[in-house]
């Protein structure tokens, strides 16, 4: 099950909410939130349902762009993209690693048990 830790937070509220099959929304910017994740069977399969409410742009036709990058090897970079209607692309992926989940200025670190 994911934990989330929110760490910080604007006047817009909150930023998404989970659901038990790991979906979440992106709904505001300029929030910090953190995460983990333990194994890679779990978080891939995290990353595979993710899906994005179309609240999370800003403008009308523009990407979604989500980077996950290792705490510890800050050089890698996980990268998702998503456009109206294209699929998330999974570029780089650390296993056992924490990971730190970046939607434009928002950052997340992911945590899972």
């Amino acid at each position: 099950m994911c934990e989330v830790k929110k760490i910080g937070e604007t006047r817009n509220g909150q930023l998404f909410h989970l659901q038990k099959n790991g979906l979440f929304w992106m709904n505001f910017r300029n929030i910090c939130y953190e995460f983990s994740y333990s194994e890679m069977k779990v978080f891939r399969s995290f990353v595979q349902d993710l899906d994005i409410n179309d609240s999370c742009c800003p403008n009308p036709g523009c990407s979604c762009k989500f980077a996950i990058i290792p705490t510890s090897q800050p050089n890698l970079l996980l990268k998702l993209e998503k456009d109206d209607l294209a699929e998330l692309k999974l570029l780089v992926l650390c296993e056992n690693q924490p990971v730190y989940l970046g939607f434009q200025d928002i950052n997340y670190h992911l945590s899972w048990n």
